[in-house]
């Protein structure tokens, strides 16, 4: 594994005089857990350029090394930061507008738009890595603990590696673009997003950190060092063995060591306060270049005037209360230190000039700093020494170190040496601890004290970030529990060698930490950072919270998600419980919640979190949230892995509301094939998705006249006349929930084996579509889900055009030539029919077959309606050519509508019934429609005659009262509903014209054919009357 933690950068300038004397980092040799490689820092514009030689992970950090120290400032992540531009000037010295009139153009507005693509397709493709790395994860499913371990590991591992990826790219643009116009606007977006990445850089960094000593294998061996840790250890032992027996032994002090060199580590890459600080206090010290080594500069030049004032050429007498009156500082006229030692500050108890004063204080800020970002002991004394001030090396890390020690999986000499070292110096910890309470004591020396005793309000009130406070407590935590340790080992020492004695730990203080963590969120200076989603989820991995952090992020996606979508949210609903705010910001952080997700997928792996049911159940509402997010951005290719990773129920549930949004065919097939390789039951997910739709279904929707209104009307002369069938009979409005109902069966044509299935769910919704008088959703059923279609797909042959079934009976009734057609149809197939299953399979489809016949039959008097109103139009604008075409249609249109009557009407449609209830809404569907469609396709019968000139189209009109006397079903239906009396008026009006066709042919001596294909005559039509009263009657004829 590589190392946890590596030297320190120097974070200042080499002009920076407190930090100037510190040589260039070197790597460590330091405990084997994750360490960041390398650490975000400037590129070269050429980097990644064409046949670059690739370098390898010693010579980048060489590079690195070589680099420091040459930026003046780095950013957040350690990028370079250049200088801001001045403002673009005209020649008239009037505020340039060059960088804001570009974006009022095209290219302007595109160059603009650039970064936020640019942004967002970084995003997504970083959204498909995430998905492909726990792919490639959960294909491993082992159950060996070691390989389990392995796996989670490379998977953490592989997601800082993507962070990281994403920093260098965004940099490597921001070097690109630096001198275009949009540059400062696009560049403070980037420095935004290069610290949120890096932030996931560092919360993935301590996951890795944490699973490398937190796994079976590690937690055995730390049972082990418990049992030998004082076995291993004698009386001569030195500091750095029993360090080591400790970190062996003791299992959550080393969790603490390894978060503090993992803030630490972050610390190089937060935001530089303290090198602001340390500039500032540089300038006003009043040092040029080169004086760090002067010590007390200006002190040291009032002490020697007062001396060669008083001619004295011994030191000062500092008790000499003419002294005390006499060397005073310069501006606050205050009492001055008479000696130069380190100690004179404190044992005097006066005072240094204003300069050295900001100086000592700018000094004591540097050991803090270096301190806190775990400067190791080689570069303190360096620095130390550099200044001539070799005591504050000593007084900071106490003894050296051997660098001939034995290298163990240990560090020899890095910033921990001096917690190693506290074992030897009590004494000096004590006095530490007394420091940090004088009030003479400048906070940033009391601060530096504070960590060395392990104290903590006087290091906390310098504190000026989260990482701070935690780092402070953490060094209190390892040093109460090192001294305890330390404290066990004496005993030992007071009993036999060969007396087998165990260390016994404190308990984790796990739970102190949370309670920490919860106070960090009440500390003014810091509670935003403390409530920042990144910094929850780092509290949670840091604390092992995750019992309480994933419900609690569960509760806020679920709240945050019903507050936006309501009803139509996909994330199950949990009950409501009162949540902090900090997670309700995690939850509406799309980033923040992938970070969540993929935590609880490894924290699951590792079982760092509970296993129940009830906890998984409720944990796994942030997939559900991070599901929902997938489903924003459009990647559903990528939702069926994250799917397979919820409760059976919870996916099935999710699902079923992601697939109704699908309508591709070729998306549905990839979606089918996906769920398939995830283990996902196809079958199940659609049958979850019809039960929620189908839940929804309305009742009764009156929004069209369909229905009740009659076909014959009394014109203003008093005359009876046929009404024409309307041209908006189904209109075209469907409603959301009718259109989602089509879609989930759909759904079922898209997986194989579904047959039986479509036709009995499609058989209910065309049930349900007629019963709230639906023709429309109808329509859009029949249209999208024709079984004639579903038939070819599933079976390689048309089952409905072509029935397989056998020993037909052919009806004894005059019928429709659909009719007929349909009964030499069943007869050609029984001869080569032998196929049972398809045989099954038609009479499975009947019901819908039925229903799907009613639906195209009011289609097509729609369409007859409309093509008889556009050849009326057309004949008033004397267009020959047009009408011609139209007619041509109206005979597709009649013969497909005598097609369809003639299935409807035959005595085998719609007979069987499944249950009461069914068979209440077919006897409403008979009764309701059937009067509607039969007086329609009378009336069309008798317009079309008219409009294509064929009197055997009225014929038609006359076979109506044969089918409504010889049907049971038609006469029922007619009775009923009480249009029988409607239907005499429309057959008598069909009489009439007749008649009145055949007066014409006398009238016009036309040549008349009143012979059929089966030898029918119409002679019974034939009147003869006077041609003067034929002429009248012809006259009085009404319009059609």
């Amino acid at each position: 594994m590589a190392p946890l933690t590596r030297s320190a950068r120097t974070a200042s300038s080499g002009g920076n005089l407190f930090s100037q004397a510190l040589p260039p980092p070197r790597q460590n040799e330091i405990i084997s857990v994750e360490e960041e490689e390398d650490q975000s820092g400037p590129f070269d514009e050429n980097e990644g350029s064409e046949g670059e030689e690739p370098t390898s992970e010693d010579q980048d950090e060489d590079m690195d090394e070589d680099m420091d120290g040459v930026n003046d400032e780095e950013s957040e992540t350690g990028s370079e930061e250049s200088e801001p531009e001045p403002a673009l000037q005209s020649v008239y010295e009037i505020p340039g507008k060059g960088q804001d009139t570009p974006l009022f153009t095209a290219a302007g507005a595109q160059e603009a738009l650039h970064p936020l693509r640019r942004t967002a397709d970084r995003v997504t493709r970083q959204i498909e890595a995430f998905a492909d790395k726990l792919d490639q994860f959960k294909r491993k499913n082992t159950t060996d603990d070691f390989q389990n371990v392995q796996a989670a590991y490379k998977l953490v591992e592989s997601y800082r590696d993507l962070a990281k990826d994403a920093i260098k790219e965004i940099q490597t643009q921001q070097i690109t673009n630096r001198h275009r116009a949009s540059y400062r606007a696009s560049d403070v977006k980037s420095h935004e997003q290069i610290q949120r990445l890096q932030l996931e850089v560092d919360t993935w960094r301590l996951l890795l950190n944490l699973i490398s000593i937190d796994d079976p294998a590690s937690r055995a061996s730390f049972k082990e060092g418990r049992q030998t840790a004082f076995q291993n250890l004698h009386r001569y032992s030195s500091d750095r063995e029993i360090w080591e027996e400790f970190l062996n032994a003791d299992q959550y002090g080393l969790e603490c060591v390894v978060a503090m060199r993992w803030l630490e580590e972050t610390s190089k890459t937060s935001t530089q306060d303290f090198d602001d600080l340390i500039a500032q206090m540089e300038a006003r010290s009043e040092r040029g270049q080169g004086l760090w080594s002067h010590g007390w500069l200006y002190t040291k030049e009032a002490i020697k005037g007062h001396k060669r004032l008083r001619a004295w050429p011994q030191p000062l007498e500092p008790n000499d209360p003419g002294i005390a009156r006499s060397l005073l500082s310069t501006e606050e006229q205050k009492p001055l230190v008479t000696q130069l030692d380190p100690d004179a500050l404190t044992r005097q108890k006066h005072g240094l000039e204003k300069q050295d004063e900001i100086y000592e204080r700018a000094t004591w800020v540097t050991c803090w700093k270096m301190l806190r970002q775990g400067e190791n002991w080689t570069k303190i004394r360096e620095w130390a020494e550099g200044r001539l001030e070799g005591w504050r090396a000593v007084s900071l890390c106490g003894s050296s170190v051997d660098d001939n020690a034995p290298k163990t999986r240990f560090p020899i000499d890095d910033g921990h040496t001096r917690l190693m070292n506290s074992r030897a110096h009590d004494s000096w910890r004590t006095a530490c601890a007394a420091l940090t309470r004088s009030p003479n004591t400048d906070d940033f020396q009391r601060a530096v004290y504070s960590l060395l005793s392990g104290e903590t309000d006087a290091a906390s009130s310098v504190c000026r970030s989260w990482d701070d406070h935690l780092y402070v407590y953490f060094n209190s935590v390892v040093l109460q529990r090192y001294r305890g340790f330390c404290t066990q080992f004496q005993r030992k020492l007071s009993l036999s060698p060969s007396t087998p004695v165990s260390f016994t730990p404190e308990a984790p203080g796990h739970a102190d930490l949370q309670k920490f963590l919860v106070y960090l969120r009440g500390v003014e200076r810091i509670s935003g950072e403390a409530r920042n989603p990144f910094r929850n989820i780092q509290a949670a991995i840091l604390s092992k919270g995750y019992d309480s952090f994933f419900p609690a992020l569960a509760q806020a996606v679920s709240q945050l998600s019903a507050d936006k979508y309501g009803k139509a949210s996909i994330v199950p609903e949990l009950a409501h419980s009162p949540v902090d705010e900090s997670f309700l910001i995690a939850a509406d952080d799309e980033e923040a919640l992938r970070i969540a997700t993929h935590t609880y997928i490894v924290a699951s792996s590792m079982t760092y979190a509970r296993a129940d049911t009830h906890f998984f159940e409720q944990a796994s509402v942030i997939i559900a949230g991070y599901i929902a997010t997938l489903e924003e951005k459009c990647l559903f290719d990528l939702i069926p892995l994250y799917v397979s990773l919820l409760p059976t129920e919870m996916a099935n549930s999710v699902f079923s509301k992601i697939l109704i949004e699908i309508i591709d065919p070729e998306e549905k097939m990839q979606q089918v094939r996906l769920m398939r390789r995830y283990g996902i039951d196809v079958e199940a997910v659609l049958e979850v998705q019809w039960s929620w739709l189908s839940a929804d279904v309305p009742t009764i929707d009156h929004s069209r006249d369909v229905t009740g209104y009659s076909r014959v009307v009394r014109r203003p002369d008093g005359l009876r006349a046929l009404v024409s069938p309307k041209t908006d009979l189904i209109g075209t409005s469907v409603a959301d929930e009718d259109e989602k109902m089509i879609r989930s069966l759909e759904w079922f044509r898209a997986v194989d084996g579904q047959w039986d299935k479509i036709c009995e769910l499609g058989a209910w919704l065309y049930r349900k579509f007629f019963v709230a008088d639906k023709l429309a959703a109808a329509r859009e059923l029949s249209l999208r889900m024709r079984l004639s279609d579903i038939s070819i797909e599933k079976f390689g042959s048309d089952i409905i055009s072509i029935p397989p079934q056998e020993n037909p009976v052919e009806a004894s009734t005059p019928t429709s030539p659909s009719k007929s057609k349909r009964n030499s149809l069943h007869r050609r197939s029984t001869s080569n029919s032998s196929n049972f299953g398809l045989v099954a399979a038609w009479y499975q489809c009947q019901r819908m077959s039925d229903l799907e016949v009613l639906t195209l039959g009011f289609d097509t008097v729609e369409q007859f309606a409309q093509i008889h109103e556009q050849i009326s139009k057309t004949r008033r604008r004397r267009d020959s050519g047009a009408v011609t075409d139209m007619t041509d249609e109206m005979h597709d249109c009649v013969t497909a509508m005598e097609d369809y009557l003639g299935l409807v009407v035959s005595d085998d449609w719609l007979v069987t019934s499944t249950d009461a209830d069914e068979e209440k809404d077919y006897d409403k569907i008979r009764t309701t429609y059937l009067p509607e469609l039969v007086l329609d396709y009378h009336n069309a019968m008798h317009y079309a005659s008219h409009c294509l000139e064929r009197h055997d189209l009225l014929t038609q009109c006359m076979i109506v009262s044969v089918w409504v006397a010889n049907f049971k079903h038609l006469t029922d239906a007619f009775t009923k509903s009480r249009r029988m009396a409607e239907l005499v008026d429309a057959l008598a009006l069909s009489s009439k014209a007749m008649v009145n066709r055949n007066l014409e042919f006398q009238l016009s001596n036309k040549k008349k054919d009143h012979h059929f294909e089966k030898g029918q005559e119409l002679k019974i039509w034939d009147v003869e009357i006077p041609q003067k009263e034929g002429e009248t009657r012809l006259h009085n004829l009404p319009e059609m």
